[in-house]
């Protein structure tokens, strides 16, 4: 809903407060600042002085500055120093001391002898004399399509398939594999490895360019249509989409859509039918959002759009709204830009996505194994359970889709730093 004019002026008056206070602080911070910065300089002029009188004092008495063995200044006449001189030159070293230093070095001689030849014996036992009868086991990965990347425990390997892994871990262990280009049939294979057992895992690849029919039902026509955030070209109200999941939303000036955007699995079986409601608004406003890494997922208000960071017009009502960029590995900057947008307004905002290297593993877990996973907006190209996410430092968006279910409604805050034991698990 728009702001009354009483809500605005309010919310004016409390945007200048803010900044008036904000201001106040900097000044009286900087004001303290400057305070130390003076007292520090008449210390260190005091300290100055005192040594230059020191100083001038004693050597016009024939004094002469002496440094003692605890490095303290003192001041001694000539005949005191070569004294002082004499004795430091005909001092012994104490046999007490040099018995306790000799006493030192002979105990850390014997600590490493005795680490390196520990460390040695292990190493050498280790390499010929292994563990036997340690519990492993042996699986077969094949697939009708060769060639595909093997995934174990959602743990990427080495291996492509076919391909026979020996030496794993006898007990469950979750198998998928991953082509570009192909869906993979079933997308996660359980399986309880024994040992010294050989186990037999087939998976089917289906071309991902075969093609799937969408059919948008709306109340009004002339509408645009976006997939994944690129405008699709489509015939009366049908598109043609490869299979798989896709984001669609349908856009129309001078109007909102309900709901923004559909989140769907594409098949080849038979159309997939979407309802959009297209409602005019006497007030509307729109942003478009551009940043270097064009294929960022657009958040506002801690929601997900459907929208990616390429420039599309994005309407709004009026209202004052929080917009951000998601995407897993970068960190925004700005990190939220905040807009107060009235009738008519058209906003230009741009981001910075930069690389973040730092990144937390976390564990993907569900209750049942095979959901897709979506990270910032984004589908990865792996199934649950995946053991290792590199998950860029702040926060993320996350969800989860198997068949046309999807786990949450709308993608549910996570942060990496807080992440209970490095794990995201779903009820799902």
């Amino acid at each position: 809903m728009p702001l009354t004019p009483e809500e605005e002026k309010r919310l004016r008056e409390k945007i200048r407060k803010e900044l008036e206070e904000r201001e106040r602080r900097i000044r009286q911070s900087q004001e303290e600042e400057e305070k130390e910065r003076q007292r520090r300089m008449e210390e260190r002029l005091r300290i100055q002085i005192r040594e230059e009188e020191e100083e001038r004092f004693y050597t016009e008495r024939g004094y002469v500055k002496y440094i003692n063995h605890r490095g303290g200044v003192e001041w001694l006449t000539p005949e005191e120093v070569e004294q002082r001189k004499q004795r430091r030159k005909s001092r012994k070293p104490s046999s007490r001391r040099a018995a306790r230093k000799k006493r030192k070095v002979l105990q850390w001689v014997i600590n490493g002898s005795i680490v390196f030849i520990a460390l040695f014996t292990f190493l050498f036992f280790y390499k010929f004399y292994p563990a036997k009868g340690k519990a492993v086991g042996t699986v077969v990965v094949q697939s009708d399509v060769p060639g595909a990347r093997i995934f174990i425990d959602g743990i990427e390997t080495p291996r492509f398939t076919p391909d026979t892994i020996p030496n794993i871990k006898a007990g469950i262990h979750y198998i998928s594999i991953y082509k570009e280009g192909f869906a993979i049939w079933p997308p996660v294979v359980r399986i309880a490895v024994g040992k010294n057992k050989t186990q037999s895992v087939q998976f089917q690849l289906k071309n991902a360019a075969q093609m799937g029919t969408v059919m948008i039902r709306t109340n009004v026509s002339g509408y645009s249509v976006f997939v994944d955030g690129i405008p699709q070209a489509y015939t009366g109200n049908t598109l043609e989409l490869p299979v798989g999941y896709h984001t669609i939303m349908i856009i129309k000036k001078g109007y909102l859509a309900t709901p923004n955007y559909r989140r769907i699995l594409v098949t080849t079986s038979q159309p997939k039918v979407v309802d959009f409601t297209l409602e005019p608004a006497d007030e509307i406003a729109s942003i478009r959002v551009f940043s270097s890494q064009r294929d960022a997922a657009v958040y506002i208000n801690g929601k997900y759009t459907g929208y990616i960071a390429n420039g599309t017009r994005i309407y709004l009502p009026p209202g004052v709204y929080d917009v951000t960029l998601r995407k897993n590995g970068y960190t925004p900057f700005p990190e939220t830009e905040t807009l107060s947008l009235v009738d008519g307004d058209d906003e230009l905002l741009n981001f910075q996505l930069r690389p973040e290297p730092q990144t937390h593993t976390v564990r993907v877990i569900t209750r049942n194994p095979g959901a897709t996973i979506f990270v910032d907006g984004h589908q990865l190209p792996f199934v649950t359970p995946l053991l290792e996410l590199p998950l860029s430092q702040g926060n993320h968006f996350i969800n989860f889709m198997r068949g046309d279910t999807e786990y949450h409604p709308g993608d549910f805050f996570v942060s990496s730093e807080k992440l209970l034991k490095g794990q995201i698990f779903a009820e799902f």
